[in-house]
């Protein structure tokens, strides 16, 4: 018997249907009960009154948006970030995003 987590898992990143991202989503979908995936700032206004403590907001870069608000919700926000090697502007614009999230992996 399959027991899943009871939080829900929200994962902002990219519209593409090929990408780290969708990996997650994949993994997600076998843990939690419930995983949803946003993609701009129009969903995450939608969803993010429903947004619970216990719940988890993971962040995968990259994205086309950003959830402008995330400082307001209350959970454990995460934030995933890919390639900060190449450039030293990607990498100082990363480090200006993880600093709204109680977790960075890089």
């Amino acid at each position: 018997m399959n027991r899943k987590l009871k939080n829900n898992i929200y994962i902002f990143s990219t519209k593409d249907k090929i990408s780290t991202s969708r990996y997650f989503q994949k993994a997600a979908k076998n843990i939690f009960e419930k995983t949803f995936y946003l993609t701009s700032q129009k969903d995450f206004d939608i969803i993010k009154n429903k947004i619970k403590i216990k719940d988890i907001f993971l962040f995968i870069d990259p994205s086309n948006d950003f959830p402008l608000g995330i400082e307001k919700i209350n959970c454990l926000k995460i934030i995933y970030l890919i390639d900060t090697h190449i450039s030293e502007f990607q990498l100082n614009h990363r480090l200006l995003l993880s600093s709204f999230f109680d977790c960075i992996f890089i």
